[in-house]
């Protein structure tokens, strides 16, 4: 009796505040949905180390339904984990597309400035061949 009102107590402050409980799936088929959604959180992280935000997706989306299938106490104990990586994933997304932008705008001015100085050198020529055209 006295582990039960423990584990309710568990549950209870896990829902209310930061405290982590480890749900107990009822069935095999529970415990294997509750292993494949960490092995989907881990590819998560993984793939989100390797910049792919895609894949990364991907296995979040995996994790919240191989979650769901493990019943309402195990989607509830990891949901906070797939929300932050959401929040995560969707961040490095937005940085990444901002980092793209940024080099494709530095590649941009190298070749303005390239064509620029190729100009200018042209024009040097052209110059430097009317002087000495003037000069004969």
């Amino acid at each position: 009796r006295k582990a039960a009102s423990n584990a309710v107590a568990a549950k209870l402050a896990a829902k209310s505040g930061p405290v982590a409980w480890s749900p107990q799936p009822e069935s095999p088929e529970q415990v294997a949905a509750m292993k494949e959604g960490d092995q989907a959180l881990s590819r998560t992280v993984a793939q989100m180390g390797a910049k792919d935000f895609a894949a990364a997706f991907e296995s979040l989306e995996q994790a919240r339904a191989a979650f769901a299938a493990a019943g309402e106490d195990v989607a509830q104990a990891r949901g906070a984990a797939v929300d932050n990586l959401y929040g995560y994933l969707i961040a490095e997304r937005e940085r990444d597309g901002k980092l793209q932008k940024l080099v494709r705008m530095k590649q941009i001015l190298a070749r303005k400035k390239s064509l620029e100085d190729e100009g200018a050198d042209r024009i040097a020529r052209a110059l430097s061949r009317e002087r000495d055209d003037g000069q004969a």
